[in-house]
């Protein structure tokens, strides 16, 4: 079943609105948050069918969604932000949670908008059920994950070794290594894949080919980049990607990604053909993913 839809992206999220197609079982940094439109939606999370309007899945989590082409909203939320925080706190050990039913019509009546404008309300409904998003981790704590996050984006276009990041952080790569778990919960090479196919997307947003894209997030070719994403997403970049580039709705200024202060690091030609974004929002139709 085809995807048909658009994306906008924001501080830490990232949304589709539209048809979606099955996917295959999965896990991806982000936390997922999936709402059906019309009706419930067909999930299997951790070997457990379920049939839901609306449910978080954690980060990390293996998951199917079978939407067989219906309409959706499909919310990917950074574990680092705050937003990411709070989720990662909502859905606790089990890793998945149902959503409330006036968060599901709240989002179902925002849907008609634009995807800019779900995004917006979407994000402020679930602060409001996470029940305010949870603070960053203080002091000293806090700027080295910041830090971490610079150098993580810095180094995107090649390599990323662990005593690379300990190094610009100052820590040795063990306690680089238990920072990383202990505010994610996961190692740093599976945030590093996420760093990665973000900057492909945004990639492809602007503009860029899918082997741009693949380089410009440091993958070494289109079908590295396609491999990745098949195994976080469930789907490839041509079944969402490829005219990814097609309209662009509405673009702010660039703004930080994952934790407060950090930014972005400098993007190649291939990523400067058209101004940086906060929000940005594209069409894009693509055939559904090859072997679900």
């Amino acid at each position: 079943m085809s995807w048909n839809g658009t994306l906008a992206f924001g501080a830490g999220r990232a949304l589709f609105l539209g048809h979606a197609g099955d996917t295959s079982q999965h896990a991806h940094w982000a936390i997922q948050v999936a709402i059906g439109r019309d009706a419930p939606l067909r999930h299997d999370v951790g070997g457990v069918a379920s049939i839901a309007a609306g449910v978080v899945v954690g980060s990390g989590v293996r998951h199917t969604l079978c939407a067989d082409g219906a309409r959706v909203v499909l919310l990917f939320v950074e574990p680092l932000s705050d937003l990411g925080r709070a989720a990662s706190a909502f859905v606790g050990d089990p890793g998945v949670a149902v959503l409330d039913a006036t968060v599901v019509r709240t989002v179902r009546r925002a849907a008609g908008n634009s995807a800019d404008r779900v995004l917006d309300v979407a994000s402020a409904a679930l602060v409001r059920t996470f029940d305010g998003p949870a603070s960053a981790a203080p002091g000293r704590e806090s700027a080295r994950v910041r830090a971490m996050v610079d150098s993580v984006e810095r180094l995107l276009h090649g390599r990323v070794r662990l005593p690379d990041v300990a190094h610009a952080v100052g820590l040795s790569p063990s306690r680089l290594a238990a920072l990383v778990r202990r505010t994610t919960g996961m190692a740093l090479r599976p945030y590093v894949r996420w760093c990665r196919l973000r900057r492909a997307t945004l990639a492809v947003v602007r503009g860029a080919t899918l082997t741009e894209a693949a380089h410009e997030a440091g993958f070494a070719d289109s079908a590295h980049l396609a491999r990745t994403m098949r195994a976080a997403f469930g789907v490839t970049p041509s079944a969402v990607l490829s005219q990814a580039g097609g309209r662009a709705e509405r673009a702010r200024r660039a703004a930080p990604d994952i934790v407060s202060g950090t930014r972005a690091a400098p993007r190649s030609r291939a990523h400067q053909r058209a101004p940086d974004a906060r929000r940005r929002t594209s069409t894009f139709r693509g055939p559904g993913p090859t072997g679900s």
